[in-house]
């Protein structure tokens, strides 16, 4: 969580904290797992997958949103075997965000989110 404070995770970090688990006898698969579980859920209510709190503005919601995918697109963990584990969990993450802000963005009527 620590790693996470100050924003998206980059490939660098992500490599300290693979070094950090091989240390403490976790693998590559194990630390990508426990970075997964930091980041918040992969289903459920469209609010607490983008981190909001209930009945936050199109504002908020469109900040979220952005704010999410930059850390979840999976093509930020396409370099080779070692990051096949995250980029597996980016891209199951990055489908749930993307629900919970069609979802959210259809009961709200955000359009154009994309485009500001």
């Amino acid at each position: 969580r620590v790693a996470l404070a100050d924003g998206p995770l980059c490939v660098k970090e992500y490599d300290v904290l693979s070094q950090m688990g091989k240390a403490f006898g976790f693998d590559r698969k194990q630390v990508a797992g426990l970075i997964d579980k930091a980041e918040g859920p992969i289903g459920g209510d469209p609010y607490a997958v983008l981190k909001l709190r209930a009945g936050a503005s199109a504002e908020d919601i469109q900040k979220a949103y952005r704010e999410r995918m930059r850390f979840c697109h999976p093509d930020r963990w396409e370099r080779g075997s070692d990051y096949r584990e995250m980029h597996r969990q980016t891209t199951l993450k990055s489908a749930a965000i993307n629900a919970a802000y069609t979802s959210l963005s259809e009961r709200r009527g955000i359009q154009g989110a994309d485009k500001k």
